[in-house]
């Protein structure tokens, strides 16, 4: 795997970074947006030397408590993100992300994270809508027909009847 070219940056240089180009961001934010980008850097960089040795002391450990239990093989750990986009929070929830999803952003029933490409929404705030279910929505839907535009004989009513003092 290549590590050339691979930097990461610590959680106040992200932070730094972002908030010259957005403005004040909670530190929250800084401090999500760096663990995703050390998963990132794994995942596209491959692990640091010391991640492959912990990585390799570790496997030893498992084979040889294996080798004692007569269990052999591994399970691979899904690594999930910590911030995601509104597409994907709406797709795990199963919802809208146009509506259901902006109605329950706006009513603040979920908490978002400016990001560079913007909005984000930590993935606990999945988490915790999966378990507690949707909540109603807490006003009706905006919808409403267009007003036709004034006939012109009320326009000239209407000019008719200012009076100037």
């Amino acid at each position: 795997m290549p590590t050339t070219g691979c930097v990461m940056m610590r959680p106040e240089a992200i932070l730094a970074a972002m908030e010259k180009a957005f403005g004040p961001l909670d530190p929250l934010t800084g401090h999500l947006l760096y663990e995703q980008e050390k998963r990132d850097r794994r995942e596209h960089c491959g692990p640091s030397l010391a991640e492959r040795l912990e990585e390799l002391f570790a496997a030893i450990e498992r084979l040889a408590h294996d080798s004692h239990d007569g269990r052999a093989g591994h399970r691979r750990a899904r690594v999930r993100k910590l911030v995601v986009s509104k597409a994907e929070a709406a797709r795990a929830l199963g919802i809208d992300a146009k509506t259901t999803l902006a109605r329950l952003i706006d009513d603040k029933h979920i908490r978002t994270v400016k990001a560079p490409h913007g909005e984000r929404v930590p993935w606990s705030e999945v988490q915790r809508l999966a378990q507690q279910g949707i909540p109603p929505a807490s006003t009706p839907p905006r919808r409403t027909r267009p007003k036709a535009p004034p006939r012109a004989d009320e326009v000239g009513d209407a000019i008719r009847g200012i009076k100037i003092t």
